[in-house]
């Protein structure tokens, strides 16, 4: 599978598939592009090459569908994303994992809904984000008022126009 940013190959996924007697499954040969997706924007940048943008995704699992479209689309426009998306929250270790997720993305989005501004995990993510000083970037998806905290920032609107709003959001990002 071949490893492509910003619409450039800079390398190949090869896994061996000579001892399988059918060969790969179209939903195995789908992860292998994922993969190989993700570990091209996780490339160290050459000189010559701008660094890739990236991101952490903050919502509520109950519009996961919209998360995972957005994550899609940014990642097939060469961001870097990381999304939690497991459906029930764990522990301390989990928690850690997000804080070091958090801090490691260049922007922290912020998908306002009202299922959202209600969670608290969504809450402790975002009062993680400004914690570490990260650059926030709230994303209206359903009408509702944002968390106080952000209230006063800009916000990129996706509730009218899907994507008018995620080409303003790369736009930003880049």
């Amino acid at each position: 599978a071949p490893m492509i940013r910003n619409g450039k190959v800079v390398g190949v996924l090869h896994a061996d598939s000579t001892s399988l007697k059918k060969g790969f499954a179209k939903s195995e040969l789908d992860t292998l592009s994922v993969i190989a997706s993700i570990l091209a924007l996780a490339l160290q940048p050459t000189t010559d090459e701008p660094a890739v943008p990236s991101v952490f995704i903050s919502y509520s699992h109950k519009d996961s569908r919209l998360a995972k479209n957005i994550k899609g689309d940014m990642r097939r426009s060469g961001i870097s994303v990381w999304i939690d998306e497991r459906l029930k929250a764990a522990d301390e270790a989990w928690q850690k994992q997000l804080e070091v997720a958090i801090r490691e993305q260049h922007y922290f989005l912020f998908l306002i809904t009202p299922d959202s501004v209600e969670s608290e995990y969504c809450q402790w993510e975002l009062n993680t984000a400004q914690s570490l000083n990260k650059v926030i970037i709230p994303l209206m998806i359903k009408e509702s008022n944002a968390p106080a905290t952000i209230a006063s920032l800009q916000h990129i609107d996706f509730s009218k126009n899907y994507d008018k709003g995620l080409n303003l959001l790369i736009q930003t990002m880049r």
